[in-house]
């Protein structure tokens, strides 16, 4: 009896330790930090996928995100984020110690026409023997406008027709007016004056000949990002992780001084306040 006892408890115990370290496996990492670029290491592959999957009773859309780097490094991280008609739809966040690769998917039911828009920040970041930390990232975007036509779900990424570019128009409008009296009132709250700044929505990161973006070098470009998504992650992503319900925040709106000497970020945050990250840019 006396050894029936102790075995149970052993497995128990074993049992127990396997949550606790499954847990700490899968938690979301409390910082991201930039760290001065690796210029020997880089993301060499990297994707964000937005596909609708038609299945015979429930379409669902598969949201998935990807990533390797050139070598294991100490940390590997990628942080995704999905909106739909503009609203937080949904955050993945995968991280990995002494690994090349993360891989991560995500599925749910689709009911409306939307617009659906993703982007991804992929991270290392290397510790060498000299005690000395670098990081390098890359960012990745893509985006489904998904339609019903004769009770049938249909997706396209570019319209490649009058019908397709109707219904771009229509949805991408929608989406538009609601992020711009979302921005329009933070604007107003913290009483900033518009005509200083240019204006981009998180979503626009990642187009590479956003001319405003270009003003800055590549050195200064890829470190304002880095730095970026350092705060979003502290002040945006991790809280609204622990949040249910994604639907109360709308996309963030970056503004960018004509100085070229700030950076703000613009959103509502978890407890439905405004919120305003300020970011000096030094060149």
């Amino acid at each position: 009896m006396f050894k029936c006892s102790l075995y149970f408890s052993l497995l128990f115990l074993m049992f127990t330790l396997w949550i606790v370290l499954h847990s700490n496996q899968s938690s979301i990492p409390t910082s991201l930090t930039y760290y001065p670029i690796d210029e020997k290491n880089q993301i060499t592959e990297s994707s964000t996928s937005i596909l609708l999957k038609d299945n015979i009773q429930t379409p669902s859309i598969e949201w998935s995100v990807t990533s390797s780097s050139n070598i294991p490094v100490y940390l590997r991280q990628d942080v995704g984020l999905l909106y739909k008609n503009g609203r937080l739809k949904g955050i993945m966040s995968k991280w990995k110690e002494n690994e090349r690769d993360i891989s991560q998917m995500s599925a749910f039911d689709h009911h409306q026409d939307a617009l659906y828009e993703s982007l991804s920040f992929h991270y290392g970041e290397r510790h060498t023997d000299s005690k000395s930390i670098n990081s390098f990232h890359t960012l990745t975007h893509d985006q489904a406008f998904v339609y019903s036509i004769n009770q049938k779900y249909q997706s396209f990424k570019e319209p490649k027709n009058q019908t397709e570019k109707h219904i771009q128009t229509l949805v991408r409008q929608d989406a538009l007016e609601r992020l711009n009296r979302e921005w329009k009132n933070l604007i107003h709250h913290f009483n900033i004056n518009q005509d200083e700044y240019w204006a981009v929505p998180l979503i626009e990161l990642t187009k590479q000949e956003h001319e405003y973006f270009n003003t800055f070098s590549e050195e200064t470009k890829t470190k304002v990002i880095g730095q970026l998504f350092e705060g979003l992650y502290k002040h945006y992503i991790i809280p609204f992780s622990q949040d249910t319900d994604h639907t109360t925040s709308y996309m963030p709106l970056i503004l960018i001084s004509k100085q070229l000497d700030e950076l703000l970020v613009l959103f509502t945050n978890v407890n439905q306040e405004p919120e305003m990250l300020i970011q000096q840019i030094h060149q």
